[in-house]
């Protein structure tokens, strides 16, 4: 089946797996990113207990925190990245579905003058 796609139709096929690669990559760096922010300042807040038992027990709480962060939710990642697809490859049928008619109308009016 793959031979038989068109080079449009390949196009839109490696765009399609750029932007749901791409998108699920970029989401990885980006949560794990945030999950090091509020870790490191979790961490500051730590620092201000004088006591070693307490800046012990919020430092494994922040511990605890980071890794529930940065933990990925593939539902939710998967879902966000996957619905646009359907809807530009609907789109891009339509816009090909419409300019053929709109191409076809043209080449109708042009023989009927003649």
């Amino acid at each position: 089946m793959v031979g038989r796609l068109s080079g449009w139709q390949r196009l839109g096929l490696v765009l399609t797996l750029v932007w749901f690669g791409g998108l699920v990559c970029l989401n990885r760096l980006w949560v794990t990113h945030q999950a090091e922010v509020t870790y490191s300042i979790a961490l500051q807040a730590c620092l201000g207990y004088q006591d070693v038992t307490e800046r012990l027990g919020c430092s494994q709480a922040a511990d605890v925190v980071f890794n529930s962060e940065k933990k990925p939710r593939w539902g939710r990642l998967l879902t966000t990245a996957a619905w646009p697809i359907p809807l530009f490859w609907m789109l891009g049928w339509l816009v090909i579905v419409i300019g053929r008619w709109v191409r076809d109308g043209f080449q109708n009016d042009h023989s009927r003058r003649r």
